[in-house]
């Protein structure tokens, strides 16, 4: 029978074993400046057991397919990355994104089919993250048919025949709070870290740009002000559940046109919130996606009254 091999099959195969074993050794063997890829690192109460981090990304799977879902992420905690996240999740039905699939974290039911991802996860020793999220001025409301939120009402630019309700203190309460709720049942079905996320020209960007942003009550006007809604919702999860999951934040640091805000103004946010930043070189991810193009992950440890922080951030000149 003919295999393709030249070698002999007797003897011979075990010396040609070695030979394919030490030139696969040596074709494989790590750069030293790799090395601390490798390395654990501590984000919050959570450690990783590398530097290799599944940012949120779309499967199209969401709280639909949870079996598929779990299983997808779970094939790549099984080939050693250290934490896996969801894709978007959105927190409340105000920020549904129907007809699009998402993670969504509405009720008890969503937690459930979301937690069989993070027991997965867990089992090849791997953290598991949720994309908390909601879209504003961009939620469809497909399923829900709740009106859109935002911080003024201007049209979504990425969505046609969208327009946003312009939020009022109780609706920004009743965000923050769902937000919470949502961070807390994302925490009690075994998730590791939870995001306050503000890509893609979501809602807490949507709050710190000018083009979204035409308020001129305390969140709205002064580069600290547009700052506060997001400041204030990471301060709030963080007390909610900072004792039992590491907290992340994904800022759009450039961006692409007039929505969203300029490389400047986004180091202004993390310089100024720099003591809420754990290490900002930890996660860092590069990609690209409408109205920006560069994104940065942010483990968020908090530690400064926000106080404090809004006083920061108005002190320091944006341009």
């Amino acid at each position: 029978m003919t295999t393709g091999s030249s070698r002999s099959p007797h003897t011979g195969d075990n010396e040609g074993a070695r030979e394919d074993t030490a030139v696969m050794v040596r074709r494989t063997r790590r750069d030293p400046r790799h090395d601390i890829l490798f390395e654990p690192v501590t984000i919050g109460p959570k450690v990783l057991r590398n530097r290799f981090y599944q940012v949120p990304h779309c499967s199209g799977l969401g709280d639909v397919k949870p079996f598929s879902q779990a299983e997808h992420r779970a094939v790549k905690a099984e080939g050693g990355w250290a934490a896996v996240s969801t894709e978007y999740a959105p927190v409340s039905p105000e920020s549904d994104e129907s007809p699009w699939i998402s993670a969504r974290l509405w009720d008890a039911e969503d937690a459930a089919n979301l937690g069989l991802m993070a027991e997965q996860a867990h089992e090849f020793d791997s953290l598991a993250a949720i994309e908390l999220h909601h879209s504003g001025a961009h939620c469809y409301g497909g399923e829900s048919r709740t009106w859109p939120l935002a911080p003024s009402q201007l049209a979504s630019d990425l969505n046609v025949h969208i327009v946003p309700k312009a939020m009022e203190r109780s609706d920004i309460e009743r965000v923050k709070t769902e937000w919470v709720r949502a961070a807390r049942a994302a925490r009690d079905v075994g998730f590791d870290i939870v995001y306050v996320y503000g890509g893609h020209s979501y809602l807490p960007m949507q709050f710190l740009s000018p083009y979204y942003n035409h308020r001129d009550d305390a969140y709205g006007g002064s580069f600290a002000n547009r700052a506060r809604f997001w400041l204030e919702l990471l301060e709030e999860v963080r007390a909610a559940v900072g004792d039992d999951c590491a907290i992340a934040c994904r800022v759009a640091v450039a961006a692409l046109g007039p929505a969203g805000v300029e490389l400047d103004e986004a180091l202004v946010v993390q310089h100024g919130a720099s003591s809420g930043i754990e290490d900002s070189r930890v996660l860092h991810h590069p990609d690209r996606g409408h109205n920006s193009v560069h994104r940065a992950t942010l483990p968020y440890r908090g530690g400064s009254s926000l106080r404090r922080v809004l006083e920061h951030l108005n002190s320091l000149e944006v341009g």
